[in-house]
């Protein structure tokens, strides 16, 4: 999954994860956990080309795995969002 930083770090998924996350007030909260994910290798981010996020598929399966039905449904919306954000 490669997504735009800029969807990413955007108003739109900025409002959906203040749900679920009430400390991501403002986009550099969500910065910062964005960088947190990459320093963890838990995402790679390309600052220079794309200026993009991904995610490598057996950690969003381990993810994904750990959810229950009410936050997959979540996620699928917040993918839905991103994923427009992008194009």
């Amino acid at each position: 999954m490669q997504l735009s930083l800029n969807a990413v770090c955007g108003d739109a998924a900025l409002a959906v994860l203040r749900h679920h996350d009430p400390s991501l007030l403002v986009r550099s909260h969500l910065e910062c956990v964005v960088d947190d994910l990459e320093r963890s290798c838990l995402a790679e981010i390309d600052h220079l080309g794309k200026k993009s996020l991904g995610v490598h598929r057996l950690v969003q399966a381990t993810v994904l795995q750990e959810l229950t039905p009410d936050e997959r449904a979540a996620q699928r919306d917040l993918y839905g969002i991103l994923e427009a954000a992008s194009t």
